[in-house]
């Protein structure tokens, strides 16, 4: 199980740190030639539209041209021309968002996220055998050492048969979850990288419209809000692996206080559970952090 999660840390962090370069440089130029021939032609129309439309609604405010304010239109110049500059390069600026996080993935250690063999140590060791004693008055008294049973009258040996066939039941449901976990990671892991594609190719269109004072000014807002959330994704992802991590880790704690191995595998494989729901919803926490809909 240890073994297999470490695997899947390590894949999630090689594919959330892709950028779409990485992930297949031929079909980020193709998608470049899609985004240049198809979506910025729209776009040169949409920023054509807001720019004539600024220009009736400047005529009609003061007294149909009769007041006619040149620093206005100045600065409407102005607005158009970083609209441009904007659509014309915007397939870059979104891939830059792809780059950013990136960076935000690089700088999380991950070799803080690798669980170690002591996990698995207290568990076998919760569950060797022990020597009871029986004292005098009918107790029962665990020994540490696990001396030859001398006299059965007042010693005997406890395997923990049960303790441990259970162990292994909850151990088999807890490697099928940890497989499903590796799954999750590609699953979501590779969504996102394809969510980005699909925001970088039609990136002009909503970024012609983010200097814009009319209403079409909410398209770029929630698409750079959007995209945001998509760059915190991937950081949220290996952030929920540190806390697994101390969970784990925790898990080990209470093992060795006593708590047995029997009790401890349920915990992990709760804990599993956990994470396994909440990396399929880390795409909504980052955009409820962004405060994109």
């Amino acid at each position: 199980m240890t073994a297999l999660f470490n695997t899947s840390v390590n894949a999630l962090k090689s594919e959330v740190a892709i950028t779409p370069a990485q992930f297949d440089g031929n079909m980020v130029d193709t998608l470049k030639s899609i985004s240049d021939t198809v979506v910025l032609p729209i776009a040169v129309l949409l920023i054509t539209y807001v720019f004539v439309l600024q220009i009736i609604e400047f005529v009609t405010d003061k007294n149909k041209g009769g007041e006619f304010d040149v620093g206005n239109m100045i600065m409407l110049i102005i607005k158009t021309t970083i609209m441009i500059l904007l659509a014309t390069n915007a397939f870059t600026i979104a891939l830059g968002f792809s780059d950013l996080a990136t960076w935000m993935i690089d700088k999380v250690p991950t070799e803080q996220i690798e669980i170690t063999a002591d996990v698995s140590d207290s568990l076998v060791d919760s569950l060797k055998p022990v020597v009871v004693e029986i004292t005098a008055d009918g107790t029962e008294v665990v020994k540490e050492d696990l001396d030859e049973v001398a006299d059965e009258d007042t010693q005997r040996m406890d395997y923990k048969l049960g303790e441990g066939l259970m162990t292994l039941m909850i151990a088999g449901v807890g490697f099928l979850i940890v497989a499903i976990i590796c799954g999750i990671i590609y699953l979501v892991a590779w969504s996102r990288i394809i969510m980005i594609l699909i925001y970088v190719t039609i990136a002009p269109i909503p970024m012609a419209t983010v200097m814009s004072e009319t209403w079409v000014n909410s398209i770029g807002q929630n698409y750079l809000k959007n995209l945001m959330a998509l760059t915190l994704q991937g950081f949220l992802m290996l952030v929920l692996m540190v806390i697994y991590n101390g969970l784990v880790s925790r898990t080990t704690t209470l093992i060795d206080g006593g708590n047995g191995g029997f009790m401890g595998m349920i915990l992990i494989v709760v804990s599993m559970a956990i994470v396994a729901k909440l990396l399929i919803g880390t795409h909504s926490l980052a955009k409820s952090i962004t405060g994109a809909t």
